[in-house]
């Protein structure tokens, strides 16, 4: 509080000496205004409500211990989540300008770019996938570890929903976006939840992973269709396709190997097969789309020019 209180008031300071915050609205502006902020905030609400009511759906089917067990694994998704929304803000500005000033070949960047935001997600949510249980071996006391069945599942759902953000751009750039994207976090949400207690109640936490899954399946499917009424770049379904049957592949032999106990094999050549998935699953990547070679490497070439400018 004492934190968020400080940086308040110092930004508040700054803001007006900026001359940022003497600003007066008209009145078709501030209702203008208004109706484009107000669904976010049922929006954010709605998805806070349904977290919670898992947690709680957890507990009463299954046990505390499970809603224990479901928060650590959750700790991954958070994890997968907090990168996307990342790269998310740094897109939707950059898809804002592309949108106003529309300059030649656009489309073709912006869908490239929409491929790179993809294919990054696929690498971190295989990663998450691939290695949660030895990160719980190594971090967390023994009573933990069986977080780990549930990890990939929930990966899974986070690499689906890579397909969300671009499409939440194009809706959010539209005066009467918001009210779409509130359509879609309460439905889904309302879906959700009685998913969650069917699944808790016929097959555990895997159910309830499931649910989840499923829910964030429905929040891109619904965000696609939406902003396909707009005159935005589509997504490259080819390439996404492409790149997420790979990420798909890496979940899935990580929960084959779960399921057979990884035949009784140790520690290290279990880490060792993982790697190796992991490799194979990034050379993949590059090899399908070229486009995130160069990505990377204009992100390479940012930090150095950054280094030198900093000596």
């Amino acid at each position: 509080m004492t934190a968020n209180g400080l940086f308040a008031l110092i930004a508040t300071i700054n803001a007006m000496k900026m001359g940022m915050l003497w600003v007066r609205f008209e009145r078709d502006d501030a209702r203008r205004l208004l109706g484009y902020a107000v669904p976010m905030l049922p929006h954010t609400l709605t998805l806070q409500a349904t977290s919670l009511a898992t947690r709680v759906i957890i507990s009463h089917l299954i046990s505390v211990a499970a809603a224990g067990l479901f928060n650590i694994a959750m700790y991954a998704v958070n994890f997968i989540d907090a990168i996307q929304t990342a790269f998310h803000r740094a897109f939707l500005s950059w898809y804002f300008t592309q949108m106003d000033e529309r300059p030649s070949g656009w489309r073709d960047r912006v869908r490239d770019v929409i491929a790179t935001f993809v294919g990054a997600s696929v690498v971190i949510s295989s990663s998450v996938a691939l290695f949660a249980s030895e990160l719980l071996i190594l971090m967390t006391p023994e009573s933990f570890h069986a977080a780990a069945s549930i990890v990939p599942l929930l990966a899974l759902s986070m690499m689906v929903k890579a397909v969300y953000y671009p499409s939440l751009s194009a809706l959010l750039y539209h005066e009467k976006g918001t009210r779409a994207v509130l359509l879609i976090s309460g439905t889904s949400s309302v879906i959700s939840i009685p998913l969650a207690v069917l699944g808790a109640a016929q097959f555990g936490l895997m159910g309830v992973a499931a649910a989840q899954l499923i829910q964030r399946v429905i929040m891109s499917g619904m965000a696609v269709r939406s902003s396909r009424r707009l005159d935005t770049p589509r997504i490259p379904w080819a390439r996404v396709v492409r790149l997420q049957a790979s990420g798909l592949a890496a979940v899935r032999v990580v929960m084959v190997g779960d399921h057979f106990s990884w035949w009784g094999l140790g520690f290290w050549p279990v880490l060792s097969v993982k790697v190796l998935v992991w490799i194979v699953l990034v050379a993949y990547l590059f090899v399908c789309d070229p486009n995130l070679v160069n990505a990377a490497r204009s992100v390479i070439r940012r930090e150095s020019q950054k280094q030198a400018e900093v000596r």
